[in-house]
């Protein structure tokens, strides 16, 4: 799923969108490698300039109470096994707008908030656009 982010920055790249300017590097900076030996879904490692993060990609279409995204078993021991080497894996919850029916706004959530869960205000709070998300993979997490 999250080639939905990829292929979105990519283009949003390509046709100088607002998110590629000022001080933040172009997207062909950060490689993208798809997660798959390790029993898990929708989970990439994004890395630029000897720095990686892992970030699990999920698609809410609406908020409840509490915000708990599907995490896996796998998941979990995944988180496990990056905790021991000293590495991170973010979970960014998109969100479905009911207007556009689109996933056109996310929030990041660290593994302990996305194992146990969060209000619905604080995710809230944090919901943003997807030119944000981009900005803060890059200058923040990488």
């Amino acid at each position: 799923m999250f080639e939905q982010f990829k292929s979105w920055a990519t283009s949003a790249h390509k046709s100088g969108t607002d998110m590629f300017t000022s001080n933040l590097v172009p997207l062909s900076d950060v490689q993208i490698k798809t997660v798959f030996n390790q029993g898990v879904h929708d989970i990439a490692k994004y890395s630029r300039n000897g720095r990686s993060v892992y970030i699990k990609h999920v698609y809410l279409n609406r908020l409840n109470e509490t915000v708990k995204p599907n995490i896996s078993a796998n998941d979990i021991d995944f988180f496990r096994s990056l905790d021991q080497i000293f590495q991170y894996c973010y979970v960014l919850v998109y969100v479905k707008c009911s207007r556009s029916n689109k996933y056109d706004t996310a929030f990041f959530l660290d593994d302990y908030e996305a194992i146990q869960g969060i209000s619905k205000s604080e995710a809230m709070q944090r919901q943003t656009d997807l030119t944000s998300i981009a900005r803060i993979i890059r200058s923040e997490l990488l």
